[in-house]
């Protein structure tokens, strides 16, 4: 081993009493408290350096000590024996269960005469004194909580006749300050058991930190930067709502939160190493386990450096700066991206939740809870809806559909019996007739459109049915059909009300009549085509007036078109 130098205070020492004072060397030896052949050594490295007495000011510790050993370090020798690779041993190291002692045993396997393992330990050492230093972190108390999950799993028997198992994830938090630890077992790693994670963490805790402090994990950072990270929005949403922010670590830089890869460390050693030998055969028997032995290691466990427990120093430290948690629990909600669609739907779970018509093609925000579906255009929250079941039905708020949409849905057989019903009590008794005679109806269009399906009968013999149209001019499609009819046709403005064409077969004894009834401020009225109209039919129309409304220009309406041929002809 090569001899120590002398300290620079010594050699000012030995310069002062030999050209001050002219002292031997064993004078000085005494002195200054070396050996007198250091004392020897160190004037004759002076005289070669061409040190005189005394030394001027500008000559500090480092000059004079470059000075007295300029060209020390500078012979080159060579290694009796194989050299390792010092970083593929560093490396090595950082893997899980690697140590010295079995990267030696590698070497000396491929090199019988290498170094032995005391040296071979002394050289790796002295290469990594060369390595970069580490900053010490100092952490304030109730500053930053650290979180992460640890690398190893826990096997729990999920079937006990096959004994298959499935692995549950560990999740580490653990106060800066404190050391304080808390852990449990979740069955994946993803954003739901994430969140769900946190927010029990942080009521083991009893209050919120100022940061969360977790890895670039894409469930926690969907971009990782060292400048401007993109966090995960439920997570900053979940931080935000507990008073904290989120702070990720630099990538692939560990050391930032070491406290926790210590604290997962020690987890995995106190609580795995225990738990080896037991077979879990639930996720509720694994963490009552963890809560066990957290308990031992929090509260009963000394640290040796400060002398009281983790839980005490938390007490004392952490939790007095800690915000206090609010009062509602955070919900856990997702985001995703939609667009609405041309029938201004949006998709979610194969489930469709309407939007105002307006942002139909508009891309979407949806935030989804458990029981809720909201939906945001550009930071504006435009619609909510219960969250319903995927069974790829659509769920529709009226206010949402444009005025023309919510005319048509609105036409259900309820709204027919009740508008019969305010004309008449023998029009609402043709209605009821009709709809008892149907053999089933079928709702169609966005909500209640009514078409009746039913085979033709027979020419001999009557038939009622209900129908829509759009327009006057659609009805001459059904007056095409060999049978006597009755068209009630009901405008979707308050005023006028037409109620045109009365019609009987072609080739009938009976005259053909055309009926047109309209509603006007001072009641009804009422006009034919001359040919006289059949008092059945003219008992349950409210009045007669002039025949200015047989002229009237067909409008688009909404119709009920109602078939009623033996009603007609008996008259």
């Amino acid at each position: 081993m090569p001899a120590e130098r002398v300290e620079m205070r010594r050699v000012r020492e030995i310069l002062r009493y030999r050209f001050e004072q002219g002292l031997g060397h064993k004078s000085i030896a005494v002195r200054v408290g070396t050996a007198p052949s250091t004392v020897r050594e160190t004037l004759r490295r002076a005289a070669v350096a061409g040190l005189s007495w005394p030394l001027g000011d500008d000559v500090s510790d480092a000059v004079l000590e470059a000075a007295l050993y300029r060209g020390a370090g500078t012979k080159i020798g060579h290694r009796r024996a194989p050299e390792p690779d010092w970083a593929q041993v560093h490396r090595e190291l950082k893997r899980k269960h690697v140590t010295l002692q079995i990267l030696w045993d590698e070497y000396i396997g491929l090199h019988p005469d290498g170094y032995r393992y005391s040296r071979y330990c002394d050289l790796y050492r002295g290469w990594a004194l060369k390595l970069p230093v580490t900053m010490r972190q100092d952490h304030a108390a109730g500053d930053k909580l650290f979180v992460d999950y640890a690398g190893d799993t826990v096997s729990v028997v999920v079937d006990r006749l096959s004994g298959m198992t499935r692995q549950a994830h560990l999740f580490v938090a653990v106060m800066g300050a404190s050391s304080l630890s808390y852990a449990q077992a979740r069955w994946s790693e993803t954003l739901p058991d994430w969140i769900e994670c946190h927010i029990q963490a942080l009521e083991f805790f009893g209050g919120a930190p100022a940061l969360l402090v977790a890895d670039n994990a894409k469930v926690a950072i969907i971009k990782a930067c060292h400048f401007d990270p993109q966090v995960n929005r439920t997570y900053s949403a979940m931080a935000a709502h507990y008073g904290s922010a989120v702070l990720p670590t630099r990538p692939r830089r560990p050391r930032d939160k070491a406290k926790v890869e210590a604290a997962v460390r020690i987890v995995e050693r106190w609580l795995l190493g225990r738990l080896r030998h037991r077979t879990f055969y639930n996720l509720a028997e694994v963490n009552a386990a963890i809560a066990d032995l957290l308990h031992d290691l929090n509260d009963r466990r000394v640290l040796r450096r400060v002398g009281v427990t983790r839980r005490q120093l938390f007490e004392e430290l952490d939790l007095p700066a800690l915000r206090p948690l609010p009062v509602e629990r955070y919900v856990f909600a997702e985001w995703r991206i939609r667009r609405a669609g041309l029938d201004y739907h949006v998709e979610i779970e194969r489930h469709y939740y309407s939007v105002p018509y307006r942002f139909a093609r508009e891309q979407v925000e949806a935030r989804i809870t458990a029981n809720t579906i909201e939906i945001f255009h550009k930071g504006e929250r435009i619609a909510a809806h219960r969250r319903s079941s995927g069974n790829g039905k659509h769920t529709t708020t009226p206010d949402h559909m444009p005025s023309a949409h919510r005319r048509f849905a609105d036409w259900t057989i309820e709204r027919i019996q009740r508008e019969a019903t305010s004309i008449g009590p023998e029009v609402a008794l043709l209605c009821e007739k009709i709809l008892a005679d149907r053999p089933h109806t079928v709702r169609c269009a966005p909500s209640s459109t009514i078409i009746s399906i039913e085979p033709p009968p027979p020419m001999d013999q009557p038939r009622m049915s209900l129908s829509t149209t759009k327009t006057s001019a659609d009805l001459a499609t059904t007056t095409k059909e060999k049978e006597e009819c009755l068209l009630i046709q009901h405008s979707t403005n308050s005023t006028p009300w037409a109620w045109p064409a009365w019609q009987r077969p072609l080739g009938s004894s009976s005259p053909t009549v055309k009926l047109n009834i309209s509603r006007t401020l001072s009641g009804w009225d009422c006009c034919s085509n001359g040919n006289g109209v059949p008092a059945t039919i003219a008992s349950l129309l409210p009045g007669s007036g002039s025949p200015s409304c047989a002229t009237r220009r067909p409008r688009k309406m909404s119709t009920i078109a109602v078939h009623a041929a033996s009603i007609a002809h008996s008259s």
